[in-house]
């Protein structure tokens, strides 16, 4: 499998993942705008630090570890703070 080909399903998988957590755990998400930002700013910091870790890694079983233990949760974690911030935005406007 090409590693980009590779990318876009792990890019896919986390956004399916983020999406289930999203309706699975519907009202359980932030309600107001300051910690649904203060989510988006943890959210990159966890995404420049998997990346770093990714970084880091030499091995074939390091990468996969650091793809699957790392990588994965911090894209499903950006995934759902951003689908928490289109809710926000969606709920601020008027009707």
């Amino acid at each position: 499998m090409d590693r980009h080909y590779f990318a876009v399903a792990l890019f896919a998988g986390a956004a399916v993942l983020a999406t289930w957590c999203y309706v699975r755990f519907e009202g359980r998400g932030p309600r107001s705008i300051s910690a649904v930002l203060l989510h988006v700013l943890v959210a990159m910091v966890v995404l420049r630090v998997a990346g770093a870790v990714l970084g880091f890694t030499t091995a074939p079983a390091e990468t996969a570890l650091a793809l699957f233990g790392v990588m994965l949760p911090a894209l499903v974690y950006v995934f759902l703070a951003s689908m928490w911030v289109l809710t926000m935005l969606r709920s601020a406007m008027p009707r």
